[in-house]
């Protein structure tokens, strides 16, 4: 940061690039400790109708985190697990065929103040190496809490 200083400890956001496949780069905002310079650790559960897609989406989103050196630890619920699962999420990743469900999520994870993001309908198929799961999580903004 050029010429501003921040108390030791204070997180801002700020933009970093992550590559996807090598030919598109987006930029995306993450949460920086700016003591260490550090992603600040983050869980993600990624949730699906009955626990199988969200599974394969979680390992990739970990392995593109790792790829990137970014501290996020991944998990993979259903909707019936979500109420418990919640409990450990800083971010809730929410399957396109639980687009119906949205509202409801958001709301109950809004009063945990967790953040919730809705994956897109190709995410399964067209995302193997979870980079664009990434560029979801680290370009989510912070719920505020009321």
């Amino acid at each position: 940061m050029t010429g501003t200083e921040f108390p030791p400890g204070e997180e801002r956001t700020l933009l970093a690039r992550l590559s996807g496949d090598g030919q598109d780069r987006s930029e995306v905002g993450i949460q920086v400790h700016l003591r260490t310079g550090k992603l600040r650790s983050m869980r993600i559960l990624v949730v699906c109708g009955a626990g199988a897609s969200s599974t394969f989406v979680a390992l990739r989103l970990r392995r593109a985190a790792h790829a990137a050196g970014l501290d996020l630890t991944t998990s993979a619920g259903s909707g019936a697990s979500l109420a418990v699962d919640i409990e450990t999420a800083d971010i809730v990743l929410v399957g396109p065929h639980l687009r119906s469900w949205l509202d409801e999520i958001r709301s109950f994870a809004r009063a945990k103040g967790v953040r919730v993001e809705l994956l897109p309908e190709d995410i399964f198929k067209n995302d193997p190496d979870g980079t664009r799961a990434l560029a979801i999580v680290t370009s989510a903004e912070p719920q505020t809490q009321h």
